[in-house]
This record gives C-alpha cells, sequence and structure tokens, in this order.
C-alpha cells in the first residue's frame, strides 16, 4: 500500500465518519423530539388525569355537603319541635301553677271558714243551757 492508497482510506474513513455522524445526530435528534411528544403526551394525561380526580373529589365533597344539609335540615325541624313543645308545657306548666295556687288559696279559706264554723259553734254550746239530768 501506497501513502495514496492511505488518503484514499483515510478520505473514506473521514467521510464514513462524517456520514455515521450525521445519522447519529439526526437519530439522536429524532429520538429527543419523539421523547419530547412523549413528555407533551404524557404531561397531558397527567393534566387530565388530575382533572378528573380534582372533578371526582368536588362531586364527592358536594354529596357529603348535600347529606349534611339534609342532616340539618331534619334535625333543624326536630328543634323547632322540641321548641313548640316546650312552648306547650311552658303554658302547662304556667297553669298548673295557677290551680296550685288557686288550690292552696281555696283550701286556705275553707280552713279558715271551718275554724270560724269551729269557734261558731263553740260559742253556740257555751251558750246553750245545760242539758237537764232526769
Amino acid at each position: 500500500m501506497n501513502s495514496e492508497d492511505l488518503n484514499q482510506i483515510r478520505v473514506i474513513v473521514n467521510e464514513e465518519i462524517g456520514a455515521t455522524e450525521s445519522r447519529l445526530r439526526e437519530e439522536i435528534g429524532a429520538s429527543e423530539a419523539r421523547l419530547l411528544e412523549e413528555i407533551k403526551a404524557s404531561e397531558a394525561r397527567s393534566q387530565e388525569f388530575a382533572r378528573d380526580i380534582e372533578t371526582h373529589l368536588l362531586k364527592e365533597m358536594q354529596r357529603g355537603f348535600d347529606r349534611l344539609d339534609r342532616r340539618f335540615e331534619s334535625f333543624e325541624r326536630r328543634v323547632e319541635r322540641v321548641e313548640y313543645e316546650n312552648v306547650g308545657l311552658s303554658r302547662s306548666v304556667s297553669r298548673s301553677e295557677r290551680n296550685d295556687t288557686d288550690t292552696a288559696a281555696t283550701l286556705a279559706a275553707q280552713q279558715r271558714a271551718i275554724d270560724d264554723l269551729y269557734r261558731q259553734v263553740a260559742e253556740i254550746k257555751r251558750n246553750l243551757p245545760p242539758p237537764s239530768q232526769h
């Protein structure tokens, strides 16, 4: 092999290296582009998944709030019934207290009348002539 042959081999090897280098750069660029597209697609799927989860959680929270609202409404109706019953019980207690007061006053008046009658009977007995003894 002479020097011209060696130069031609060098030229061919250099051209082959350049071509291989170009192909590698193109393949790397294409791989980077595909990888970038896959990353973007993955990000889009992740965002969609996050939106789906958020929507699901919001719906679940709304259902929970709706259940709480129904429970509070039910509780509120019960409290209103208790308040209404308390009004009735308060009136009943007031009537009972008035009746007790009236009864106590009547009993006191009756006792005074009985005591007065007892005094009158005692007075009449004292003023009667003694019974005759036969």
